[in-house]
C-alpha cells in the first residue's frame, strides 16, 4: 500500500506552544534553505525541558554538595590486590576441609550408599536464586558411572556435613562435589540429573586438570583403515574409536593444546569447509597446527572426529611423521607433550614406525611420550608387540635425551576403549605432598549463572589418587570488587591470569551477562599501546610495579552493532599486583587527574521519596493499566541494578521478598545502619532522583503524548513514572540509551524506532545527561555525567512534529530524520497504513539510497568497523562526520541529482533531510537482510573493498587465529574491539498479562473524542483507523485505541505475543455528544501550555497563514533562479486549506487560513 493522504483537520497537537510555532516560521522564512534544523532542536529542547523536566533537574544537582576524592594509586591497587586475594581465600579454603574430611574419611567409605541417586532425588527440591535450579541443601547426592568397576565405596556423612557447614559459612559458594577414580560423583547440595550413568567425572576437564597439575599437549591419532568398518554390539570400531577420541578431548582445558590425525593409506589432518566449521570460518589452522583447547576448539575438532569413515591400508608410518610435525611446530609449554595411538590391526602400508619414531623424537630431544591403544580381540601377539615396542620406544636412541617410557593398551572388549583412553592423564599423574589448587579457566554455566570457575584439589590415600574435589565460584562473585568499581570517569581496572589471558575487563562481557562459551582474550588485543608489553609481562611473572604512558579508552556510542565505538586517548597510569595464592593478577588503570566525585548524603529519606519496584509483593497498594504494564500514577518507582550494591551476590543470588523491601526502606530512611549491602551513594541518588517524580506529576497533562520518564544514576538507581516493575537484570548504566547519552555531550537524544516491550507499540526515545556541578563558574555540563533522563513517544507522535514543516506534508518532498549512525529515526514509511509497516531499525542506505550514496561520495557518511570479541567478526557500520567535511553547516543539493538537503537538529545527534519525490535518479547500495539486525547481515563483498562503498552496515568474518586464540587485529580494518554488547532483558509484561487484564487505564485518554489524525496522534496509544479489514477507504475515518486499528487497518495483528484487545471502548456512536460536552481538558493539552483567549488563536493563526504564503513564494522565486544546469524542477504544491471548526484550539500548521 502506497502513502496515504493525510487526514488534516483542527488540531490540537500537543507538542508546540504558539511562541515555538511563531519561532518555526519565523526561521523557515529567514533561513536559507527549505528546512531549519534549529527550529527542530528548538521542539527537542521543549520536550526534555517541559515533559522531561530536565533543566529542573539540573539544577537540583547544581544544589547538592559533592564529595570529591583524589584517587590513591599505589594504596587503591594494594587494596584492590588484598580484597581480591581474600575473596579467593575464602573457596580455596573450603575446598582445603573438603579434601581433609576425604582424606580422613576415606578408610571408612563403606559399599552402602546411604545418599540418594542423583537421578532419582527423593528429598524436598525447592528452587534456590544461587544456584538457578531445584536444590535440596540437606541433602547430597550421588552417581555411578556405567562403566565403574564392581565393589565400590562411598563417601560418608561426614564430608557432606563439612561441605554443607562450608555453604552456611560462605554464601557465594556453589555446587561442591568430588570425582572417585572408580566413577562414583558425590554432589552437594543434591539436585536431579538426568541421567547418572553418562555423567563420568573422569572424563572431565576438571579431573584430569587436577589429577595430573600439569599443562597437556596431546596428538590423537585414529586409526580409519577398512578393518575399522568391522562391527561390535552393533556398533562399528571407528564409531567406538570416535566415541573414546571425543572422550579424550572433555578431558581437556583451555591450558591444554591438541590435534588430531586420522589414517589410513595416508595420514590426514582437519580441514573445514564453511558449511563445516561449527563457527563459519573458512580459514583455520588445524591442518598444521595444535589448538588450544578452547570449547569453540573441541567443538571444530569434534566436527571433523564424527565425518571419518573407515576404508584403504593401514599405515602407522605416515600418522607418526604427521603428529611429530604438530609437536615440532607448536610452542607448547607442555613438559611431555604425548601421542595417543588407537589402532586396531597391524600396519599394512609404510616403513617402519619405530624408526620413525627415532628419527622424529631425537628432532625434539626424545621428550615425547607416547600411549598406544589396541582394540579388538581380531589384534593378534604380532600386532600387540608392535604397539609396545612403539610405546617404549625400543628403537630410540637415547644419546638425544632421556627415553620417555609411555603404554601400552590393549583393549579386547572394545567397550571399554572410552575408559581407557580417556584415561591417559593417569600417566601424567604424580604424588604431591602439597598439591596447589586448580583455579579452572572460566567457562559457561549450564544453568545460567554466568562465567564460573572450579577450584579443584586431588585427593589422595596411602601415595594413590582416589579422585579429586572441588568447589564452583561465579566469578561475579570473585570479581564483585573489580566488575563494579567507579573509580572516576575515565579509570578501570582488569584482571588477567599467568597465560596472559584476560578474565575481566570493561570490554568484555561482565561474567554474569555471558551467554556463550568463552571466548579467551589475550590481554595484548585490549590493551595494546606498545608500553603496556612491560606492563603485561611484569603481570604474568607475578610481579607488581607501576607504569604511566597513553592509552585508549574505547566507548560505546550506544547500540554496538549499529554505532560502533568511539576512541580517545587518555594519558593513564597502571598500577599492578599479584592475588596472591592464585596466578591471577589484577591492575588499575587511573586517568590522568580523575576523581572520585559523590553526592553528599541526604539529611532524611521520606516514605513518599522510595516506592520500590517490586508492585507485585504488594498487590494491594493503587495500580492501574499502562499499555501492557502493571503501573501506578501514585508516584514513581525505584529499582537498585546489580552495581548499586557492594557484592553482586547479594543482588544476583538473592530472590527478593516484601522483607528485603522492608530492610530497603528500613535503611534508607535511617531506621537501621543495616545497608543490605547497598552502596553509600544509593541514598543520595534515592533522594536527588524524587525531585523527578515531583517534576514529572506536575506535568501530569503531558503523560497523554509521552509514555514512559525515567532517570538513571551512574550508580545504578532508576526511577520510573508510572511506576512499573522492572526486570531484574536491568543494569541503568549498560542499556543502550543511557549509553548513547552519555556519548554526546549536552545534547539532545534521540533512538531509532523500536517496539516497545511494555505494550506502547513502535517509540523513540529521547533522552539528556545530568552532569554534576563541581568545576564552579563553569556549565554543568563540564562536569561528569552523574544521571540520565528519558522518556518515550510514539513514532505518530514524532510524525507530529515532522508535518510542522509545510513542504513535508506536500507530494513533492518526502521528509525523514536520521541519527548520527545513519539509521533512520523517522520516515514516512513508518507511519503508512499497511498489514505490517515497515518500522525497524532501518538504515538509510536501504530506504534512501540516493541520499546516502551521495553523502558517502562527499565524505561525511563514512564507514568505520570494530572487531566483535565475541562473534569473532568485524562489524562494519557508519557514522556522520559533518563537523569535519566540506558541509558543516549541512547540505544543500536541491537544483542538483540527487536533489534534497540534510541540516543538522540544533543540539542534538539528529539531522533533518528533506528530498524531492519522487527523486529523477537513484543509485541501490549493496543491502542484505535490511529488516533483520545488521549483526546477522554478512557484508555482500569480502574482500578488501574501499571506505566509499555504499553498503548497509553488516560483518565480516574477523581475521583470527583458532589454534593460538589471538586476533589478528593489527590487521583487520579496525585496530579497535568493539565494546560488550546489551544483554536482552527478562520480558516482564508477559507474566503481567492476566493482571493487567482486570486494571482499569492509569491514563482515561478517549481515542474517541480525537476527531482529526493529528489529535488522534498526539494521543500515546490511540491509531487512527482509515481503512476496513479489506483494504478498503473508510468513508469516516475515527480515533480508537491501537489495537483497534494498530497500523490503521481495522483488524490488524498487534506486533505483540499477547494483545489486550480494545479493552477501552471506540465510542462511536457517542462521539458528537462526547464532542460537544468536552471542555478542552483532553484537546488542548501542549508542552508550554495554551495561553491567550481564542481570539488571539485566532488572529496569531492568520498571521501565520501570511507569513506562510509569502514563503511558498519566496522559495518558489528563489530556485527558479537557481535551477541552471539542474533537472526539471517541481514547485511544491500548494496544500489545499479546508474548513475547521471554530471552537477548536489550535489549526494545522498548513491550514492556516488568511483573514
Amino acid at each position: 500500500m502506497g502513502f496515504q493522504k493525510r487526514q488534516h483537520g483542527v488540531t490540537n497537537f500537543p507538542a508546540i506552544t504558539l511562541v515555538l510555532l511563531a519561532v518555526i516560521m519565523y526561521r523557515y522564512e529567514c533561513s536559507a534553505g527549505l528546512i531549519d534544523g534549529h527550529s527542530m532542536g528548538q521542539i527537542l529542547d521543549h520536550v526534555v525541558h517541559n515533559a522531561l523536566g530536565v533543566s529542573e533537574m539540573q539544577a537540583a544537582f547544581d544544589q547538592v554538595g559533592y564529595n570529591e576524592r583524589v584517587i590513591d594509586g599505589p594504596r587503591t591497587i594494594q587494596e584492590l590486590a588484598a580484597a581480591l586475594q581474600k575473596k579467593f581465600a575464602e573457596p580455596v579454603n573450603a575446598l582445603l576441609r573438603v579434601k581433609n574430611a576425604i582424606e580422613r574419611q576415606y578408610v571408612h567409605f563403606t559399599d552402602t550408599n546411604t545418599m540418594d541417586k542423583c537421578c532419582n532425588v527423593t528429598g524436598n527440591l525447592v528452587y534456590d536464586f544461587r544456584f538457578r535450579t531445584k536444590i535440596n541443601t540437606d541433602e547430597s547426592c550421588v552417581s555411578t558411572a556405567a562403566l565403574s568397576p564392581p565393589n565400590l565405596k562411598f563417601p560418608t556423612a561426614l564430608v557432606h556435613q563439612t561441605m554443607k557447614e562450608n555453604l552456611a559459612a560462605d554464601p557465594t559458594l556453589k555446587w561442591q562435589y568430588f570425582g572417585m577414580e572408580t566413577g562414583v560423583f558425590m554432589s552437594y547440595p543434591s539436585q536431579m540429573m538426568d541421567d547418572c550413568e553418562s555423567y563420568d567425572p573422569r572424563y572431565r576437564p576438571w579431573y584430569a586438570e587436577a589429577a595430573t597439575q600439569k599443562t597437556k599437549a596431546v596428538v590423537i591419532v585414529i586409526d580409519t583403515s577398512r578393518s575399522m568398518g568391522d562391527t561390535h554390539n552393533g556398533r562399528t570400531l571407528l564409531e567406538i574409536a570416535k566415541e573414546a577420541a571425543k572422550s579424550a578431548v572433555d578431558t581437556m582445558n583451555p591450558n591444554d593444546s591438541f590435534a588430531i590425525v586420522a589414517f589410513s593409506d595416508s595420514a590426514t589432518t582437519p580441514r573445514f569447509t564453511e558449511h563445516q566449521i561449527v563457527t563459519e570460518n573458512v580459514d583455520t589452522c588445524y591442518e598444521t597446527k595444535m589448538s588450544r583447547a578452547t570449547p569453540m576448539n573441541a567443538k571444530n575438532l569434534k566436527k571433523f572426529i564424527d565425518g571419518l569413515s573407515a576404508g584403504g591400508a593401514t599405515n602407522y608410518a605416515a600418522a607418526l611423521t604427521k603428529a611429530f610435525e604438530f609437536l615440532r611446530h607448536s610452542n607448547t609449554t607442555a613438559e611431555e607433550p604425548s601421542i595417543l595411538f588407537l589402532t586396531d590391526g597391524i600396519l599394512t602400508a609404510g616403513g617402519d614406525p619405530l624408526q620413525t619414531i627415532r628419527d622424529q623424537n631425537a628432532l625434539l630431544g626424545n621428550k615425547v611420550v607416547i600411549l598406544t591403544f589396541g582394540i579388538g580381540r581380531s589384534l593378534g601377539y604380532e600386532g600387540r608387540t608392535v604397539l609396545y615396542n612403539m610405546a617404549i620406544q625400543s628403537a630410540s636412541n637415547p644419546a638425544y635425551g632421556p627415553i620417555k617410557r609411555g603404554r601400552f593398551a590393549y583393549v579386547a572388549d572394545p567397550d571399554h576403549l572410552r575408559s581407557a583412553m580417556s584415561s591417559y592423564y593417569d600417566y601424567f599423574c604424580t604424588i604431591h605432598q602439597n598439591p596447589r589448587p586448580i583455579f579452572s579457566v572460566p567457562y559457561l554455566d549450564s544453568l545460567g549463572l554466568g562465567l564460573v570457575t572450579s577450584l579443584c584439589l586431588p585427593v589422595f590415600y596411602a601415595d594413590t589418587l582416589v579422585g579429586v574435589t572441588c568447589s564452583d565460584v561465579t566469578l561475579s562473585d570473585l570479581l564483585t570488587d573489580i566488575s563494579t568499581l567507579r573509580e572516576g570517569e575515565v579509570s578501570y581496572a582488569f584482571v588477567i591470569d599467568g597465560a596472559e589471558r584476560t578474565i575481566f575487563h570493561p570490554l568484555l562481557p561482565k561474567p554474569y551477562n555471558v551467554e556463550s562459551d568463552q571466548i579467551f582474550i589475550n590481554i595484548n588485543q585490549l590493551e595494546k599501546s606498545t608500553e603496556f608489553k612491560e606492563v603485561v609481562q611484569s603481570m604474568a611473572r607475578g610481579n607488581h610495579g607501576s607504569k604511566s604512558f597513553v592509552s585508549t579508552r574505547v566507548n560505546s556510542r550506544g547500540d554496538d552493532f549499529r554505532e560502533g565505538v568511539h576512541a580517545v586517548p587518555v594519558y593513564s597510569h597502571y598500577f599492578w599486583h599479584p592475588i596472591i595464592g592464585t596466578n591471577f593478577s589484577v591492575c588499575l588503570v587511573l586517568g590522568d587527574g580523575d576523581r572520585v566525585v559523590t553526592l553528599k548524603m541526604p539529611d532524611t529519606i521520606t516514605p513518599e521519596m522510595f516506592k520500590y519496584h517490586r508492585l507485585d509483593l504488594k498487590p494491594g497498594e493503587s495500580q492501574c493499566r499502562h499499555f501492557a504494564r502493571v503501573a501506578t500514577t501514585t508516584s514513581s518507582t525505584v529499582m537498585f541494578g546489580p552495581i548499586a550494591f557492594k557484592k553482586l551476590y547479594l543482588y544476583l543470588d538473592t530472590n527478593e521478598t516484601l522483607e528485603s523491601v522492608h530492610g530497603y526502606e528500613s535503611y534508607l530512611m535511617g531506621n537501621t545502619t543495616d545497608d543490605l549491602g547497598l552502596k553509600d551513594s544509593v541514598k543520595a541518588s534515592v533522594a536527588i532522583t524524587y525531585q523527578a517524580e515531583q517534576i514529572w506529576k506536575n506535568k501530569q497533562l503531558l503523560s497523554h503524548y509521552v509514555v514512559w520518564r525515567y532517570i538513571g544514576t551512574v550508580d545504578g538507581v532508576v526511577r520510573v513514572f508510572p511506576g512499573v516493575q522492572l526486570s531484574k537484570n536491568f543494569d541503568v548504566t549498560q542499556r543502550q540509551w543511557f549509553k548513547r547519552t552519555a556519548t554526546y555531550n549536552n545534547k539532545n537524544v534521540l533512538t531509532a524506532p523500536y517496539l516497545d516491550a511494555w505494550g506502547a507499540g513502535f517509540v523513540v526515545t529521547l533522552s539528556h545527561a545530568i552532569y554534576d556541578s563541581r568545576y564552579a563558574g563553569k556549565n554543568s555540563s563540564s562536569g561528569e555525567i552523574v544521571a540520565v533522563m528519558a522518556t518515550d513517544m510514539t513514532v505518530n507522535y514524532l510524525d507530529q512534529i515532522v508535518q510542522l514543516y509545510g513542504p513535508c506534508k506536500s507530494a513533492t518532498y518526502r521528509c525523514f530524520i536520521i541519527d548520527s549512525a545513519g539509521y533512520l529515526v523517522f520516515h514516512p514509511y513508518f507511519v503508512t497504513v499497511s498489514d505490517k509497516p515497515q518500522v525497524a531499525t532501518m538504515h538509510m542506505l536501504f530506504q534512501e539510497p540516493a541520499v546516502g550514496y551521495d553523502l558517502v561520495q562527499k565524505g561525511i557518511l563514512r564507514r568505520e568497523s570494530c572487531v566483535d570479541l565475541e562473534a569473532i567478526k568485524e562489524r562494519h557500520y557508519w557514522w556522520v562526520h559533518l563537523q569535519d567535511s566540506a558541509y558543516p553547516d549541512g547540505v544543500d543539493n536541491m537544483g542538483r541529482r540527487p536533489s534534497y538537503e540534510l541540516r543538522p537538529i540544533t543540539n542534538s545527534n539528529v539531522f533533518f533531510v528533506i528530498r524531492q519525490h519522487p527523486i529523477p535518479d537513484t543509485h541501490d547500495c549493496l543491502c542484505d537482510n535490511y529488516m533483520g539486525h545488521p549483526g546477522n547481515s554478512s557484508c555482500l563483498r569480502d574482500d578488501e573493498y574501499p571506505d566509499d562503498v555504499c553498503e548497509c552496515p553488516c560483518y565480516r568474518n574477523a581475521l583470527f587465529n583458532y589454534c593460538d586464540h589471538v586476533y589478528n587485529i593489527s590487521h583487520s580494518a579496525s585496530s579497535h574491539a568493539c565494546t560488550p554488547q546489551t544483554p536482552d532483558l527478562t520480558d516482564m509484561s508477559s507474566g503481567e498479562f492476566g493482571r493487567v487484564q482486570q486494571l482499569k487505564p492509569c491514563y482515561d485518554i478517549q481515542c474517541a473524542n480525537m476527531t482529526t489524525q493529528d489529535m488522534c496522534y498526539s494521543m500515546a496509544g490511540c491509531s487512527w483507523c482509515q481503512e476496513a479489514s479489506d483494504g478498503s477507504q473508510l468513508t469516516t475515518p475515527f480515533c480508537a485505541t491501537q489495537f483497534v486499528c494498530y497500523f490503521g487497518r481495522i483488524g490488524q495483528t498487534c506486533p505483540y505475543d499477547n494483545c489486550p484487545g480494545d479493552t477501552i471502548s471506540t465510542g462511536r456512536k457517542d462521539q458528537e455528544a462526547n464532542q460537544a460536552g468536552e471542555n478542552g481538558d483532553n484537546i488542548g493539552i501542549i508542552l508550554g501550555g495554551l495561553f491567550g483567549s481564542m481570539a488571539t488563536v485566532g488572529i496569531f493563526a492568520a498571521a501565520c497563514n501570511i507569513l506562510f504564503q509569502r514563503m511558498k513564494s519566496r522559495r518558489r522565486r528563489r530556485y527558479a533562479r537557481t535551477r541552471r544546469g539542474s533537472p526539471t524542477w517541481t514547485s511544491p504544491a500548494a496544500t489545499s486549506p479546508s474548513t475547521s471548526d471554530q471552537s477548536q484550539s489550535l489549526p494545522a500548521v498548513d491550514e492556516i487560513r488568511s483573514p
